[in-house]
C-alpha cells in the first residue's frame, strides 16, 4: 500500500495550528497582565478648590470650562486635567495678564 502526502498541505495545516495556539497563548497571557495591572484612581477636585489652587474665583473657572480650557464631570475637574493647564502657554498668559489688571488698579487707587 503507497501512501501520498501533500508537503505543502501539510505545512499549511501545521502553520494554521501553529498560529492558533500562539493566537490563543497571547490573549490568556494579555488576560492575565491585565487583571495584574493596577487599577489607576483618577483625583479630582472642585471648583472651589481649583479656584484656590490657581489662585482666581469661581467664576473664573467657570469661564475656562465653558473655553474649553478645563474639563468638567459630575466627580469635578480632574488633576491631571489641571496640572496639564497649569503648565499651558494659556495659563501663563492668563495669570500675567491678570497680575497686570491688578498692578494698573493699585496704580489708579
Amino acid at each position: 500500500m503507497k501512501v501520498e502526502i501533500d508537503f505543502t498541505e501539510l505545512l499549511q495545516a501545521l502553520n494554521s495550528i501553529i498560529e492558533k495556539i500562539v493566537e490563543d497563548k497571547l490573549n490568556e497571557f494579555e488576560g492575565r497582565l491585565i487583571k495584574k495591572l493596577p487599577e489607576r484612581k483618577e483625583n479630582y477636585l472642585t471648583i472651589t478648590e481649583v479656584a484656590a489652587l490657581t489662585n482666581v474665583t469661581r467664576p473664573t473657572i467657570y469661564k475656562w470650562i465653558e473655553q474649553g480650557l478645563l474639563r468638567d464631570c459630575k466627580k469635578g475637574i480632574k488633576e491631571s486635567d489641571i496640572n496639564r493647564f497649569m503648565s499651558s502657554p494659556q495659563y501663563e498668559i492668563k495669570q500675567k495678564r491678570k497680575f497686570r489688571v491688578n498692578a494698573e488698579k493699585k496704580n489708579t487707587s
